[in-house]
């Protein structure tokens, strides 16, 4: 037993001082991993537009030019880290597997991390050579139905291991033709 109340009284305080900003730290640890994984978990992707441009069944070196546009959206106040690495996309026309046109974009560091009211729009596009064919019948018939396949990778923590794949599918029949 210690033999002065007052330094009895000082170790009690610092006690209680350490421990209410010990609690701090786990709270704010708490949250921060996981608001990495609510960042991770409400990243809403959703097919914005797809634009057909080029398009001259007449002309043989004019190839058609495909474009498509998605919005990845965050509705939900959280810190975290969270970044999207790579977005890749297959696409099908009328049934047809456009296999030899592939649609990717890798952002910028900048642009790869989620945060609270994140809202980007990503664009991809390419030139169709080789299933050039496949749009000009779809073109000449009136006749666009669309499959697309995005699939994007993300990390958390920065950490290469943690990387993760959503694939997500979207069919239309809307589309811009230019």
């Amino acid at each position: 037993m210690i033999a002065s109340g007052r330094f009895q009284n000082i170790i009690i305080v610092l006690t209680i001082a350490v421990a209410i900003i010990s609690s701090g730290f786990i709270v704010t640890n708490a949250s921060y991993y996981g608001g990495t994984y609510v960042l991770a978990e409400r990243l809403e992707v959703s097919l914005a537009e797809i634009h057909v441009s080029n398009v001259d069944p007449g002309n043989s070196s004019v190839n058609p030019l495909i474009s498509l546009a998605f919005n990845m959206r965050i509705d939900v106040q959280a810190v975290g880290n969270v970044r999207v690495t790579f977005l890749g996309a297959t696409l099908w026309l009328n049934n047809d597997l456009l296999s030899y046109t592939s649609f990717s974009h890798s952002p910028t560091l900048v642009d790869q991390y989620l945060h609270s009211d994140y809202d980007s729009n990503v664009t991809m596009s390419q030139s169709v050579t080789d299933d050039r064919q496949t749009v000009l019948d779809a073109y000449l018939s009136s006749t666009w139905a669309w499959n697309v396949t995005l699939r994007y990778s993300f990390i958390v923590f920065d950490v290469r291991d943690t990387i993760a794949w959503r694939s997500l599918e979207f069919y239309t029949t809307e589309f811009t033709l230019t």
